[in-house]
């Protein structure tokens, strides 16, 4: 097999298409490259990251277009590129040893394999050449090189637990870990940049339904406020960025994943549902506007929006004193900075990002709010937008449509629920065959990776939507055959069937997003509920690392209302914590005990 070019141009991929006009001889992850390179007896450099993040964008256009550093890379490695969200699995394998090697990790990521795929070796961003604050890749690369001559014959495969016994930990109890490591000043966990909790706040939002806390009442709403009001919310366009790089919440990385979007809607929609007077309903019909607006392909769901225009980080997002003054006429710059603040979060001069006043906190100024944003989004809508990735990913759609149907349940928006099934019958059609449901469809090339993660994600989908639509019964039963096909003898669960990368245990750890066993738990004590079995594990599992999870062990200590009924009926006035199944008789059950009739719209 000829590397001696760049063949990324015949990749599905955008994100590695970016990326085929570099001088590097970059590969996309094959057993025909893999098997050159041990041939060869040469390194791997393998290079991850995806297409909406900034400092991929920054290497690619400049360490990576450095002749020095191409002709480096040609003549001592073969160069592979990975898409993280095409192959998780890689990524996954990748992220854990540099996590357990050097406590952290983050994209892009790059990791120097052995010829025979032994991780040795892993940075993240570099420049081209060094610098006094920062080492550049060619000294990086000469380091790697003379690390392995002095220890190729020491170096190990790095491996992998597959412990998914799933002890449950019943003391110290979850919210010990939760309390411990919240922040009282400006909501989220630890003191450092802040991701979104998602999988902590969807469990601190189900236990609340029977077991009501001031203190755990307090970490939803000051995390919720803050996420809605400062720099992670997208105000001018509905939606949430991916994280801050600082502890307030204030300074955003600029780029919109479509899974953040869905964990967004399911959590403020769950929320709104709970604390209906703290205004979460806006934020969560902003989350679907930006749905639809920015990321709705035909029936599904593009993967993410670039952090970047035209090279500028938030050139979507950010805003200068011209452009403001444009965008509002003179007698509405008033009204505008009684409820936005206008802010420099990056330190740039004349580059502003919105944010909410912080003293705009009152519903009277909800109508003034929305035609001040109604203005600069038809300013927006003259500047160029950031870039949406057109790849179908079906994890990241199939949480679309739980939140979906989720916020149709909480916001009285039926015709959200009818979305939800249109997206589940589009991802079955596209992307399922037989028990095989693929990963993603990008420019129209279905993939051929499958993962326990997309199963788990589906069949969650599919049970969710049978409690609105009896006649998904068969879908549902599908789908849980899909995800049975992960399952291995010894009741483990794999992440990955693909032939061209060894089998991974399925991911457990459960932030920010939920992981595969946290979703394969849920599927499992819901299908124990529906067929009147007990669910297994009534324990907790440790809080901050198992939350998602732990949503599964409160249905197994019987914290979840069941009701039963012969005919569809309208969730709107269902508990957050319930289920709806059918039965011969109207009925509803709660911790064991029975009652007959229709559960009323004050049971909690």
């Amino acid at each position: 097999m000829d590397l001696q070019r760049n063949t990324l141009h015949q990749s599905s991929s955008r994100y590695l298409r970016q990326h085929a006009h570099h001088p590097v001889w970059w590969h996309e992850w094959t057993p025909e490259v893999l098997e050159t390179a041990a041939a060869a007896e040469k390194l791997i450099f393998v290079s991850v990251g995806y297409s909406s993040c900034h400092w991929c964008h920054v290497m690619a256009d400049t360490t990576f277009t450095d002749p020095q550093v191409a002709a480096e890379l040609n003549t001592s490695f073969i160069c592979i590129k990975v898409d993280r969200e095409q192959r998780p699995d890689i990524d996954q394998y990748l992220m854990d040893f540099v996590i357990a090697t050097t406590g952290s990790g983050g994209w892009p990521l790059h990791v120097i394999l052995t010829p025979e795929l032994k991780p040795f070796f892993s940075f993240s961003y570099a420049p081209a050449q060094s610098s006094e604050s920062r080492r550049g890749l060619l000294e990086i690369l000469t380091d790697a090189q003379g690390f392995y001559r002095r220890n190729a014959g020491r170096l190990s495969h790095f491996s992998v637990g597959w412990n998914h016994d799933s002890i449950a930990v019943e003391s110290p109890d979850p919210m010990t870990s939760i309390l411990s490591q919240f922040d009282p000043e400006h909501g989220g966990f630890g003191r450092g940049p802040k991701l979104p909790p998602y999988s902590t706040l969807l469990f601190l939002l189900f236990r609340q339904c029977y077991s009501p806390e001031e203190h755990a009442g307090h970490i939803i709403t000051l995390t919720l406020d803050a996420m809605a009001q400062r720099g992670l919310h997208d105000h001018v366009h509905g939606g949430f960025f991916r994280y801050c790089s600082d502890r307030a919440w204030q300074i955003p990385h600029f780029e919109k994943p479509l899974i953040d979007q869905a964990m967004q809607l399911w959590v403020y929609s769950l929320a709104e549902q709970l604390f209906p007077e703290r205004g979460y309903r806006t934020t969560a019909l902003g989350i679907l506007r930006c749905l639809e607006q920015e990321f709705r392909i035909g029936d599904c769901y593009g993967a993410a929006l670039d952090a970047d225009v035209h090279g500028v980080e938030g050139g979507g997002a950010l805003w200068s004193a011209e452009q403001l003054a444009s965008a509002l006429p003179q007698h509405q710059r008033a009204a505008a900075h009684r409820v936005y603040s206008f802010v420099d979060p990056q330190l740039q001069i004349d580059r502003y990002h919105i944010v909410q006043h912080p003293g705009a906190q009152a519903h009277p100024l909800e109508s003034t709010r929305a035609v001040v944003r109604q203005q600069l989004a038809n300013s927006a809508a003259r500047r160029p937008r950031p870039e949406l990735d057109r790849t179908i990913l079906a994890d990241a759609n199939c949480l679309t449509g739980i939140a979906l149907a989720t916020a149709a349940r909480s916001l009285g928006m039926p015709q959200l629920l009818r979305r939800a099934v249109e997206l589940f019958h589009a991802l079955d059609r596209r992307l399922r065959q037989g028990q095989a449901l693929y990963h993603s469809i990008s420019h129209g090339i279905r993939s051929p990776q499958r993962f326990a993660r997309d199963a788990a994600a589906f069949a969650l989908l599919a049970d969710t939507l049978y409690e609105s639509s009896f006649d998904m019964k068969q879908h549902y039963t599908t789908a849980l055959r899909v995800l049975d096909t992960f399952e291995t003898g010894d009741s483990q669960w794999v992440e990955s069937a693909n032939a061209d990368f060894f089998p991974l245990p399925a991911a457990s750890f459960d932030q920010p997003y939920p992981s595969t066993m946290g979703l394969i738990d849920l599927v499992s004590a819901r299908w124990h509920v529906r067929n009147q079995l007990h669910p297994a594990g009534e324990g907790f599992l440790p809080g901050l690392q198992q939350d998602f999870a732990n949503i599964a062990r409160i249905i197994g200590q019987g914290h979840f209302f069941t009701i039963y009924t012969t005919r569809e009926i309208s969730h709107i006035t269902l508990p957050v914590n319930s289920m709806v199944l059918p039965g011969d008789a109207p009925q509803y059950c709660y911790e064991g005990v029975c009652h007959s009739g229709i559960l009323s719209d004050t049971a909690s």
